[in-house]
This record gives C-alpha cells, structure tokens and sequence, in this order.
C-alpha cells in the first residue's frame, strides 16, 4: 500500500526527494483510515479528477472506483515518478496547477478527490464546487473544512458555506491526526465528503454563489447597505420578509437562495379584469373543451402537445382577450369542475351536457384564483394518479382510433 510510512520514505529516498512544505508535501501514510474514507464517498465508477496525488496513496485507491483517473500534479518531479511507478491505462498525470484546470468543461457527471494545500483550499473548492462535481472528497486542514459547514454569524460562515449547503450534503468522513502524516504537519486534518443533493436548487451555482458573495461583501453592515447594487434588492427582501437593517452574515443558506429568486423572478404579468373577458367571450367563440390560460403560461402548455403522438390534433386555437388567453386544451373539465364547485371530476363530460352559464363562471373562477393550467388545478379536484391514468387511456384510446382510420 502506498499510504504507508514504509513506501513514502523509500520512494523519496529512491527520488532522492525533499518534501516541499510551500507545496504542501505532507504524504498520508494511514492507509486503512484513508481508504474507509474513499470508501465512505460513494463514488459511482464516474471520471475522476485527482488534485495533488503525490506518491500515488490516494490514487491506487481511486483507481479501484473508476475507469477514468486524471491526477493533477504541481510538482514535476512527483509527476514523472507517478507516471513510471503506476502504469495502470485507467491513469493519466498531468503536470500542472488545479487553480488553473477548467473544471467547468469537464463533462458530467464527474467527481474531484485531492488532498488539497492549504494556501489554496478556499479558491480551489469555489473553483471546484461551481462546476457542480457529483462528488467531492478532500482532506484540508481543520479550520478549512469549517468553511463548508459554517452557519450564520459564525467566523468562517461566507459564500463557499452557503452554496455548499444549498447544493451538497456533506460530512466529514474522517479525522487524520499529525502522525497520519510524513512529515508530520503542525495541524490536524479531516476528509470531508460532499454529494449533490438530488433535489439542489435549479438555479445556476455560479450566479447563487456571485450573488451571495455581493450581499456578504461588507459582512458586518447591513443588508441596506450591501444591496445597492442590486436591482429591486430592498423591494426583494421586503418580499420575502427579511429586515433590511439585519447584517448579510445573520442569513441562513435557504433565505439567501430565497433572496435570489426574488430578485431575479420575472415581472408578474397583472391580472385581467375577468369581467371584462367575459364580456367579449360568446358561445360561438368557445368549444366545451377550451378554458382560460395566462399569456406567460401559453408556451408551456403548448409543449405538453407532441405533434408525434396523436396525428389528429390540429394546432391549437387561441384567442386573446384583454391580456387573457382562452384555448383548446384536454384537461379542461378538471377546470370547469373546479369552477362548478364540483368536488369530482366528470370522466365524461358529453358536448350536450354543458353549461354556458357554468363555464362562464369556471373561466371568471380561474382569473381570479390565478388557476393557468391544469397542473395548477388537477391537485384540488382529482388524486393526481387518477387523473392522469384517466388522461393516458383516453389517449390510447384515441391513438387506436387513429390507427384504424389509417388501415381502412
């Protein structure tokens, strides 16, 4: 095992090689603590990059968990011997400095393992982290590690700490005290793991992290203060319900993310006056079948529409009133139900059924409720599962249909 005090001082003394302390040359020689971390990291067989592999006691390891190592190496002498001392094909060595890889071009998903140096920990996790690595294992000094898991007011508590903590759950996995070392450090330090979350914030990392980063600017004044380079940044706290005269670093990781969409939320369309769309909606304009929907919704309900699926669906019709939008859409007696007061959804709603007056009163309902699709609706009159097990067998049924007409 390379991690082992016995192989890291042959190899440098084959090499005939000081540690370099500016590089942070500490060789971890705690082999079995160190692979139960690897262990620990949950790595899924994707590409791997290595920051700072050294003699190659992590990367043996990470090589057992991928097909695809890319160790990154500062020191050339260190990289020439990993080149020649682990000839294994899943392992490439690059000379170079980890601050100055494109992690952000790598492709996905990957994940970054390296025993980082502890003059460049901050920068290289930020650089790191904003490329959205799956997974990210590090052993780092002590105190850097209480950048990632840092809460508010507390010292460490900064940009890398919120966006860690929105995007990755993260633990340490290990504790390597000063003899886990050669040569021994003057510090302790830990393995941290951290993985994406599966329900992380869809908004962009860079942009959360950029943000964050403005309003901690000046962490000890107040929001007021930081915020001023922010369009609507007052009108968007106010939104959400923070005091603007509290400091930035009082923010807990999930009200900084809440900041952020308020502030960059899209204007809200204003509301037509359902009224007066009723006034100018006639039996001859409508179908049965058609029902309200806000200008800002339109496209996304027109995806819900493969031109693929079912041949016999025409374009759907629209018709623009007053900044309404009144349209053909399958789903719709889950809304006229709803307007109706109706607590189940009719299966079959025959054309001789309907109710003008009904309708009339489903389209001012959904107006004033701000119901745009069915999406918003289908929950409150229907189980969800129901409706669309309803919804695909009538689809089926009408693919059949179209089926047969072809044939005859």
């Amino acid at each position: 095992m390379r991690a082992s005090k016995e192989f890291v001082t042959a190899a440098l003394s084959a090499l005939e090689h000081t540690p370099n302390r500016a590089l942070g040359q500490n060789f971890c020689i705690d082999g079995a603590r160190l692979s139960a971390c690897v262990d620990a990291l949950g790595l899924r067989g994707e590409p791997i990059i290595e920051i700072g592999p050294g003699l190659g006691g992590l990367t043996e390891l990470l090589l057992q968990k991928s097909d695809c190592v890319r160790a990154i190496e500062k020191d050339a002498a260190m990289a020439d011997y990993l080149r020649l001392s682990l000839t294994d094909p899943k392992l490439s060595v690059e000379q170079g400095d980890a601050l100055r890889v494109k992690y952000e071009e790598v492709p996905q998903p990957f994940s970054v393992v390296g025993n980082l140096p502890y003059y460049i920990t901050t920068s290289l996790c930020e650089r790191v982290l904003l490329a959205r690595p799956r997974v990210f294992g590090c052993m780092v000094q002590r105190e850097a590690a209480d950048r990632f898991f840092a809460g508010p007011k507390e010292d460490n508590y900064g940009a890398l700490s919120v966006v860690t903590q929105l995007y990755y759950d993260g633990r340490i996995l290990g504790t390597f005290p000063e003899e886990s070392f050669y040569p021994a450090p003057n510090v302790q330090s830990v393995f941290v793991g951290l993985a994406e979350k599966p329900n992380a914030p869809v908004e962009p990392i860079e942009k959360v992290f950029a943000f964050v980063r403005t309003c901690l600017g000046m962490r000890r004044k107040t929001l007021k203060n930081n915020v001023k380079s922010i369009p609507n940044g007052l009108d968007a706290l106010a939104a959400i319900g923070v005091d603007p005269s509290a400091r930035a670093e009082t923010l807990a990781p999930q009200q900084f993310l809440s900041f952020y969409r308020a502030v960059t939320a899209p204007a809200k369309e204003s509301a037509p006056d359902p009224d007066a769309v009723l006034e100018r909606l006639t039996l001859d304009d409508l179908q049965p079948s058609q029902f309200y929907i806000s200008e800002a919704k339109l496209s996304e309900v027109l995806r819900w529409f493969d031109p693929n699926d079912l041949k016999n669906f025409e374009p759907i019709p629209v018709k623009r009133i007053d900044g309404a939008v009144v349209m053909l859409d399958g789903h719709t007696r889950a809304v006229a139900a709803y307007g109706a007061g109706l607590k189940r959804v009719p299966l079959i709603w025959e054309p001789e059924e309907w109710d003008w007056e009904m309708y009339r009163r489903c389209v001012r309902e959904c107006i004033l409720r701000d119901v745009h699709t069915p999406a918003d609706l289908i929950p409150r009159v229907i189980p969800e599962g129901e409706y669309w097990e309803k919804w695909d067998a009538w689809c089926d049924r009408m693919q059949a249909e179209v089926e047969a007409e072809r044939k005859s």
